[in-house]
């Protein structure tokens, strides 16, 4: 069996048929901006700005504010957790289900697992993009249809520090450079969940992530890639000259040799 085969099989059963799910991803995001735009006030219209296009989009992927002992401040941002654990779910879904399905038999076929590991790869990072899409496209149709006063690049200070929960302004350019790095980070999460499936076992795999994210949302360090998904975090990480996206770039180059390498051992059981 070919590479394009088997790829075209991961697409067809991976995404195709599971169309229904990036629709939910669409329809979360269109009515939450919805209901932002609803609940922005004249007070805070006057005060900070009305919001535009660019500022809704990286309110889905805020995240939370850093964890503090001294204001005994912690929460776990609703929104970004349902995008983070709806994530999980689409990659876990469908390796649970291959691997215990047809995948094997495709696995056989394919006559070596070079190729039938990089159609997963490639799938992987197509899903991961078209959740991150999804949201994009529910939050711009949103905002067209239901913002009073459109703008699209406009960055206002007071508004993007609040959302983002830091002293440091960034400009429109900054903003759409942590979008696109939310996005990778997005992508290099869904590959680490993976990897790991195949290490060890698909459903052990998810619950690691989950675990991750929680452990992201407590912890602003480098180590933990869930931060770089929040864009309020990544800024602050940035600013003092540390490069989670470096290091989650390193960790699945790392990963990918060592199951290139290694025996999948949820496959061969």
């Amino acid at each position: 069996m070919g590479f394009f085969r088997i790829l075209r099989y991961d697409i067809k059963q991976g995404i195709v048929r599971r169309w229904y799910v990036f629709l939910l991803f669409f329809l979360y995001s269109f009515m939450d901006t919805w209901m932002y735009i609803r609940s922005i006030g004249e007070v805070q219209v006057s005060r900070r700005g009305y919001p535009s296009m660019l500022e809704v989009l990286v309110r889905n992927f805020a995240g939370s504010r850093p964890f503090s002992v001294e204001e005994n401040y912690f929460e776990i941002p609703y929104g970004f957790s349902l995008i983070f654990i709806g994530l999980a779910i689409v990659i876990g879904d469908y390796i649970i289900r291959d691997i215990k399905g047809c995948g094997v038999n495709v696995l056989i076929c394919s006559g070596g697992r070079h190729k039938w590991m990089l159609s997963k790869l490639l799938w992987c990072v197509m899903s991961a993009a078209l959740v991150y899409a999804s949201i994009c496209i529910g939050s711009i149709l949103s905002y067209e249809c239901f913002a009073t006063d459109k703008t699209y690049m406009v960055v206002h200070e007071k508004l993007i520090t609040s959302i983002l929960y830091t002293e440091y302004y960034i400009g429109a350019r900054e903003v759409v450079i942590d979008l696109f790095c939310a996005l990778l980070t997005c992508v290099l999460i869904s590959v680490v969940q993976m990897l790991l499936a195949f290490y060890l076992d698909p459903l052990v795999a998810y619950v690691i992530v989950l675990i991750y994210m929680l452990m992201s949302v407590a912890v602003c360090h480098i180590a933990l890639m869930g931060n770089c998904m929040m864009i309020g975090r990544m800024v602050r990480l940035v600013y003092e000259h540390d490069y989670p996206t470096i290091l989650c770039l390193l960790l699945v180059v790392v990963s990918g040799v060592g199951v290139y390498v290694g025996r999948y051992k949820s496959i061969w059981k």
